[in-house]
């Protein structure tokens, strides 16, 4: 696309942003704010329930339960209640936004959750839209926005947006970082319940292996940690019969549902074991978990593309690649079903969603590969091998090689951008341009008037390319249209074209670098553009 590796993975992430709701103009009056209120209350359609055996709040909530957990804050309550309370997690939404309302029930399931457990914290919503004084002070700029407050002070949240996700995050985040088991009912609880947990055993809650624990436990927000100090108990987690006490595992969801740690109790082991195996194999993206499965500190991510009828072949093959790369490569799928979510990420690859594609992107250096073979066990595990071994070349997308000129301009595609811009025989002169660039017209214009006015000088190519449709390595370009000399004696290092441009002033550049000999005919006819 003529990006930097930096702007590659700095448009990625940008394109994933588009799942969440952006602040604008609101008409409606405060007086209409109840209304608002219930619509956004109303939508119950959760995404990812707790199954009934890990909580007694249940999936759907009732209008009364939801109003119940949550503070209803205005601009003329908000600094006042903050002020007030030791710890508030704060929502900040807006009634219109889709996304708030998916997140609303999870919000008040939450905040319940906490208040049966008699954690001080209190959970409050503001429309942000309408009271947008306090959405100034705050910085509620984009919906839902959840706000963590500490005696009135803003601290960031950055956990998840499930109602699970939210209280592992508070809890911690209040100096609770993990629960001690007591019951075999509690214990049994955590084995069958459809979520990650980290488990430890320890002879006494204390000393450096203990300590290590906990200091993990603290800093890593997305996951529960329980620690237990009885055989009895260990037992039950199956935590009993590997060794004696230091011991921990993972315990989550299907297919990998208990994972044992073999390491040395220390926080650099402990970190990444669990960075490694706290995730399924392989994870579904949604637009909750998007941004922090990115955020991730194991950088290179591949990610099956496919509707549901695809990924019910597809998935076991992933899964057996998964388990042999786990902390090494983070597998992802994204379902195409969604357009929102796949096709801004697949445009990256110039690829479409009429079949089941395999990236992978590599967020250390912002380099993205395409698996172009079939998709198969033997296909993806040497994908694999060759992405962490980095013997993989980079994909660089493009159009098909063009079978002739287009008004005696060369057109260029990623693939024969070696062939025809470094070509060491010729100078080339190229227009970089987009299809969406609304100046790039009149450049095409121009360009197809210099290509009829050198088409008889074989030592000089003129010549362009989509940058929307095709890549290559030595095409670094941020702005369009752009103009590049590439002189026949030093292709690496290719001249920028005049920002102020017009076709006499394009066909002067050309004349002052080219180093290859032009005829003086060509000299003459210069002054007729």
């Amino acid at each position: 696309m003529g990006m930097t590796m930096v702007q590659l993975r700095v448009t990625l992430l940008s394109l994933l942003l588009i799942a969440f709701c952006v602040q604008i103009p609101v008409l409606a009056s405060t007086d209409s704010e109840d209304e608002l209120e219930d619509l956004d209350l109303l939508e119950l359609d959760l995404e990812e329930p707790e199954s009934s055996a890990s909580s007694s709040v249940s999936s759907v909530l009732t209008l009364a339960q939801q109003k119940r957990a949550l503070i209803h804050l205005t601009d003329d309550t908000a600094s006042s209640f903050f002020a007030s309370k030791q710890h508030v997690l704060l929502l900040g939404y807006a009634s219109w936004c889709t996304r708030s309302a998916e997140l609303m029930p999870e919000f008040a399931a939450a905040a319940l959750l906490l208040q049966e457990s008699g954690i001080p914290v209190s959970f409050a919503k503001i429309d942000a839209a309408i009271n947008q004084r306090t959405a100034s002070i705050y910085s509620l700029k984009g919906f839902p926005t959840i706000l963590f407050l500490v005696n009135g002070t803003e601290q960031k949240y950055t956990g998840g947006f499930t109602r699970h996700e939210i209280t592992v995050w508070v809890r911690k985040h209040i100096g609770i970082p993990v629960t001690t088991l007591t019951s075999v009912v509690e214990a049994e609880e955590v084995l069958n319940r459809d979520r990650t947990t980290v488990v430890g055993f320890f002879k006494k809650f204390e000393g450096p292996e203990y300590q290590a624990f906990l200091d993990v436990a603290m800093k890593e927000d997305e996951t529960e940690f329980v620690q237990v100090d009885d055989m009895d108990l260990a037992k039950v987690l199956n935590l009993g019969f590997q060794r004696q006490p230091p011991f921990l595992s993972i315990i989550k969801k299907q297919p990998e549902t208990y994972v044992p740690f073999e390491g040395s109790f220390d926080q650099r082991s402990i970190s990444w074991f669990i960075e490694a195996n706290k995730h399924p194999l392989v994870m579904k993206v949604n637009h909750h978990n998007q941004l922090r499965l990115y955020a991730s500190p194991i950088k290179l991510h591949v990610t099956l593309f496919a509707d549901d009828d695809s990924s019910v072949h597809l998935l076991p093959l992933f899964y057996e690649v998964a388990r042999a790369f786990k902390g090494q490569i983070l597998f992802l799928m994204i379902d195409t079903s969604d357009e929102e979510l796949s096709r801004p990420i697949l445009m990256l690859y110039g690829a479409d969603a009429s079949e089941a594609v395999v990236t992978a992107f590599n967020y250390a250096d912002g380099s993205k590969y395409l698996l172009e073979e079939n998709i198969t066990l033997e296909s993806l595990q040497l994908f694999c091998d060759q992405l962490v071994s980095g013997t993989r070349k980079p994909h660089y997308k493009s159009q098909p090689i063009p079978s002739e000129k287009e008004n005696d301009v060369e057109i260029v595609v990623g693939k024969n951008f070696e062939s025809v811009v470094l070509d060491t025989s010729k100078d080339v002169f190229l227009e970089v341009y987009t299809d969406w660039c609304v100046k790039c017209d009149a450049a095409n214009k121009a360009v197809s008037t210099i290509g009829k006015h050198f088409k008889d000088f074989s030592s000089l190519v003129i010549a362009k390319i989509d940058a929307s449709a095709n890549e290559h390595p030595f095409l670094q370009v941020d702005d369009y249209p752009s103009f590049l000399f590439y002189p026949a004696d030093n292709k690496s290092n290719p001249i920028r074209g005049p920002k102020k441009w017009s076709t006499k002033k394009l066909v002067q550049f050309i004349h002052e670098h080219a180093t290859l000999p032009l005829t003086s005919h060509d000299h003459a006819d210069k002054d007729e553009l």
